[in-house]
C-alpha cells in the first residue's frame, strides 16, 4: 500500500522529519509514500502559503538515495481560493511534480482551523463550504484528486458535526459528478479515525455514504492518505480503511507518478 497524504517540516505545521516517515513506511510494511507539502497562498498564516522548493526538493533526492526500497513521491497540496487560481497554476508551470492534490483550508479568507464558526450555524457553514468545494473543481482543473472533502468536519464545534450526503445531495452530487467527469480523484484521509473537534471524527474524510455515492456515480480513483505530521501516524489506520472501502466495492486504490495514476489492489 502506499501513503498518499503525508507532511514533513517542509510544511510549516510539521515537525517530522523525512527520513522519520520513511522508517515507519518501511516498519508498516508499506510500498511507497508521496511527500504533499502545504501550497495555501491568501492563507490567514503567511506561512503556510510557500514551501521553500530547493530544500523540498533536495529532501525528496537525499530520500530516494538512502531508501531505495520505497517508491518516494514529490507532491504538493494545493490550497484553492478563487483569487489565487492564476498564482497556483503559475506555481506548478514552474515545478514537476508526481502528485497535486486540490484542497479547500478556508471560506472567506478566513481559517477552517477555528476562526470561520464563530457566530455561524452549521448549515450555513457546510453549504457554503461545499460551495467552495464545488467552485474549486469547476475552476481549478490543474490537480489528481480532491483532498479531504468534508474537512469543515475535522473542526466542526457542533455537537452533530456529520456531512451526510442524505442532507446535501445536490452539492455532493455536483462536486463528485464534475470529479468523475474531469477524470480526477478522491483522496480517501484516514485523519478521521484520529483526530477531530475535541474527539475523533471515527471514520475517514470523505466519510463513507459520501464514498458509496461517488462508486454509485462511477466513481473509481482513490487514494488513501494519512494526512500525517508527525512519523507514528504514517499509514495510520490503513487495514480498517481498506475494509470499509471493500465493503463499498473498492478493489483497487491508487498511486501517483509523474502526474500519472497507477491502480494496485487493496
Amino acid at each position: 500500500m502506499y501513503d498518499t497524504h503525508i507532511h514533513s517540516n517542509i510544511s510549516f505545521d510539521s515537525k517530522m522529519v523525512g527520513g522519520d516517515a520513511c522508517k515507519k513506511a518501511i516498519i508498516n510494511g508499506l510500498k511507497g509514500i508521496i511527500f504533499t507539502e502545504h501550497l495555501d497562498y491568501g492563507f490567514p498564516d503567511e506561512d503556510y502559503r510557500d514551501p521553500p522548493m530547493k530544500d523540498y526538493t533536495a529532501m525528496i533526492d537525499t530520500l530516494r538515495h538512502a531508501y531505495p526500497e520505497l517508491c518516494i513521491g514529490k507532491g504538493i497540496e494545493i490550497g484553492y481560493q478563487s483569487g489565487v487560481i492564476e498564482m497556483n497554476k503559475a506555481f506548478l508551470d514552474l515545478y514537476p511534480f508526481d502528485f497535486v492534490i486540490s484542497s479547500v483550508h478556508t471560506l472567506g479568507g478566513l481559517d477552517l482551523y477555528d476562526t470561520y464558526f464563530e457566530g455561524r450555524e452549521k448549515e450555513q457553514v457546510y453549504i457554503a463550504y461545499l460551495q467552495e468545494v464545488l467552485a474549486s473543481v469547476k475552476n481549478f482543473q490543474n490537480y489528481d484528486v480532491v483532498a479531504h472533502l468534508g474537512y469543515i468536519r475535522r473542526y466542526s464545534p457542533y455537537p452533530d458535526f456529520s456531512m451526510r450526503f442524505s442532507d446535501y445531495t445536490d452539492l455532493i452530487d455536483a462536486i463528485l459528478k464534475q470529479i468523475i467527469s474531469d477524470g480526477k480523484g478522491l483522496d480517501v484521509n484516514t485523519s478521521g479515525y484520529r483526530m477531530g473537534y475535541k474527539r475523533n471524527l471515527g471514520t475517514s474524510i470523505p466519510d463513507l455514504d459520501i464514498l458509496l455515492r461517488y462508486k454509485q456515480l462511477g466513481g473509481e480513483i482513490i487514494t488513501i492518505g494519512s494526512d500525517a505530521h508527525k512519523a507514528g501516524d504514517v499509514g495510520s489506520h490503513f487495514g480498517e480503511c481498506v475494509e470499509e472501502l471493500n465493503d463499498l466495492g473498492f478493489r483497487h486504490a491508487f498511486f501517483f507518478s509523474n502526474r500519472t495514476a497507477i491502480a494496485y489492489d487493496i
